[in-house]
C-alpha cells in the first residue's frame, strides 16, 4: 500500500529523545535524496535515507506503530550535531 493511501498516514521516524512516559522529540525520515543544513543522510539497512531536521517535533508515544530497526551511534551522532547545528547556532 502507498504511504499516501495508509489510514494510519504512517511515516518513518527517528526518536531523537524520549521526552517522559507518553512523548518524544521525532524527526522524519525519507528516502528521496535532498541536500543542505536541514537534511542529514545515513545508511539504514543498506538504504540510503534522510533526517528531515526541519520537520522534527515533539510527537505522542501512541503514534508509535511498529519499531523497525535501530541506527548505529555513528549516525545517531551525525543526526544529532545537525540537529544542534540547525537550531542551537
Amino acid at each position: 500500500m502507498d504511504r499516501c493511501e495508509s489510514k494510519t498516514f504512517a511515516r518513518p521516524v527517528i526518536v531523537l529523545r524520549k521526552l517522559n512516559k507518553r512523548s518524544f522529540m521525532a524527526v522524519p525520515l525519507t528516502s528521496k535524496r535532498h541536500e543542505g543544513t536541514w537534511y542529514v543522510s545515513f545508511s539504514f539497512k543498506g538504504i540510503e535515507e534522510y533526517a528531515v531536521l526541519a520537520q522534527s517535533r515533539i510527537m505522542s508515544a501512541a503514534r508509535l506503530y511498529q519499531r523497525i530497526g535501530r541506527a548505529d551511534e555513528i549516525d545517531m551522532l551525525k543526526i544529532r550535531i545537525g540537529f544542534h547545528d540547525l537550531f542551537c547556532d
